[in-house]
């Protein structure tokens, strides 16, 4: 398992199913944010992205 808090959240875990294949999956969250004065008051803009993955890998290495 992975976790990354850089410039948002990342998380990320994978297993192995086999010598050749293995899955693994992703979450990432981050967003923006913009700060403002709209008619004499503070107002505030959020806008969050979140993105979630499965990712499988097979690899030809090893293979006779």
């Amino acid at each position: 398992m992975n976790v990354a808090l850089s410039e948002g959240l990342d998380l990320s875990a994978g297993y192995n199913l086999n010598d050749y294949f293995s899955l693994s999956l992703a979450f990432e969250m981050n967003g923006q944010m913009a700060l403002l004065e709209k008619d004499g008051k503070d107002v505030m803009f959020k806008t969050p992205a979140l993105t979630f993955v499965i990712i499988d890998h097979l690899s030809f290495s090893g293979l006779r």
